[in-house]
């Protein structure tokens, strides 16, 4: 991470409030735009390839191929992958 930014350089996209507002979190502009940056992560992984237009397959794939990284990620950061969202077995 670059921590060499000035607060001002820290600013969430409007998307990024919008979606933080509708779960009912206010974080700080800093927090609110790491949050931000690890959301976007699934959705290029997404983008790139295209025939995975159904967003369970989408976020399954994507997880799965974070997973064969070396060194594996730690299990926290899957989660922030996720926008923090359970998985569909129950399980972070």
């Amino acid at each position: 991470m670059d921590n060499s930014k000035s607060a001002a350089e820290f600013k969430p996209t409007q998307g990024v409030r919008r979606i933080l507002a509708a779960a009912g979190v206010n974080p700080s502009d800093k927090d609110a735009y790491w949050i931000g940056w690890h959301m976007e992560k699934p959705v290029k992984y997404a983008r790139q390839h295209c025939e995975l237009l159904d967003l369970p397959v989408a976020v399954n794939a994507y997880l799965a191929s974070r997973r064969v990284e070396v060194p594996p990620p730690e299990a926290w950061h899957l989660v922030l992958d996720c926008g923090y969202k359970r998985l569909s077995d129950g399980r972070f």
